[in-house]
């Protein structure tokens, strides 16, 4: 009897060994979750760092775009502000002393030969700076390369070419602009009434 009475109190208790199996099982499950959780962080910052990466390079292409912009715009500014000093109705008088930018650059003469840049491409129509040898503008990041090409067919049309972050292949940024003398003079018009 009391036999039976052991066997039945050992039935009526967990066996030490179904409560190893369900500590295990817990340890697994938590194991398990635990490599999930890790595996979708791992995913998460792999996408972060790819995502900060796209922007740093689109940054530098924007960069590049508005250096080369800028530079469009100094040459244009540049033969707009190209002055008559000795009042003969001809831009063909030497570059003014007074147009020095903070680098030393003249402003009308930035390739630096000595001929007034509006007379070197309008007038003796040849070009200012060279694809192979450019006018340069800015450093680092923005570094700009420019050259004005003069066309030779009389209309007195020349074409700014202008390449932003030249020394960055995947942020180069080329822009062309053509600029033409009644272009330039519908520019003048309203500062030359204001003065």
């Amino acid at each position: 009897m009391r036999r039976s009475v052991l066997r039945e109190e050992c039935a009526n208790h967990a066996s030490p060994t179904l409560w190893r199996s369900e500590r295990g099982m817990a340890i697994g499950v938590t194991f398990i979750v635990m490599m999930i959780t890790l595996a979708l962080g791992v995913i998460y910052l792999n996408s972060v760092m790819r995502e900060k990466e796209n922007v740093g390079e689109e940054r530098k292409k924007v960069q590049g775009h508005l250096s080369a912009e800028n530079a469009i715009h100094r040459i244009v500014n540049n033969f707009r502000t190209t002055q008559d000093t000795n009042s003969d109705g001809q831009y063909t008088d030497a570059p003014v002393g007074g147009n020095v930018d903070a680098s030393g650059m003249n402003y009308n003469d930035m390739d630096a030969d000595g001929t007034n840049d509006f007379n070197q491409v309008f007038i003796a129509q040849t070009n200012l700076g060279s694809e192979a040898n450019p006018i340069v503008f800015g450093s680092g990041a923005g570094l700009t390369h420019v050259w004005v090409e003069a066309l030779t067919s009389g209309n007195g049309t020349a074409t700014i070419h202008a390449i932003g972050a030249p020394d960055n292949p995947s942020a180069m940024v080329s822009l062309d602009a053509t600029i033409t003398l009644s272009l330039l003079g519908q520019i003048n018009a309203p500062v030359n009434n204001a003065s």
